[in-house]
């Protein structure tokens, strides 16, 4: 029998929001499974985001015939189906993904499996180019580094975008100690909040 090696997915790899809304630019209204970098990437003309992938050849065998999974522009639309259809609870952990693999050289198969169903979302591909994602992203060593948990900065997000003045971004200070990282946002009735988040971790 064929070995089928998938490249898995998980809800970690839901970084739809990551990319673009922009009609005009459709090729980075996707997700992209960058087969180079072996990772999934989505970009929005500003933010990029990569999550690493794995391939398995642990996950049930895919019924038809079996194509493995190459570099692919994939639709939100599709995909967020096909993750959707992850099954819930299960013994087996490798049943909580969704085995990326190709159809053929247009479109690319998204397959869950709870043992007793298979269920594949078939999508065409986005035609284009991907943009080249190597190139915007810095090589040169940090001078330094901030780690912020991820929940106070979604606290703070959180609070601007319901009562920030939409015109302006959150701005974030970094003082000369670094042991603290002061922010400040315009609110819509013109007044300006300021905070602190401490202590900072550094390397």
């Amino acid at each position: 029998m064929e070995t089928q090696t998938v490249v898995l997915l998980g809800k970690e790899h839901d970084i739809t929001a990551f990319a673009s809304n922009d009609p005009s630019r459709y090729v980075i209204q996707s997700v992209h499974y960058n087969e180079k970098a072996q990772c999934l990437e989505a970009v929005n003309g500003r933010c990029l985001i990569r999550v690493p992938v794995e391939k398995s050849e642990d996950f049930p065998t895919l019924s038809g015939t079996f194509q493995p999974a190459t570099d692919s522009i994939i639709p939100i639309a599709p995909f967020k189906k096909a993750l959707a259809g992850m099954p819930n609870g299960g013994s087996l952990p490798i049943l909580k993904h969704v085995a990326l693999s190709g159809s053929d050289d247009e479109r690319v198969r998204m397959t869950t499996n709870d043992l007793d169903n298979e269920n594949s979302v078939v999508a065409k591909r986005i035609e284009g180019n991907y943009p080249n994602t190597e190139q915007v992203i810095p090589t040169a060593t940090p001078t330094f580094s901030i780690s912020i948990s991820a929940v106070e900065l979604q606290i703070i997000a959180n609070y601007f975008a319901k009562h920030g003045d939409a015109q302006h971004a959150i701005n974030f200070q970094f003082t000369a100690d670094c042991e603290a990282v002061r922010f400040s946002g315009k609110l819509e009735s013109g007044k300006k909040a300021t905070g602190v988040v401490m202590p900072m971790r550094m390397s």
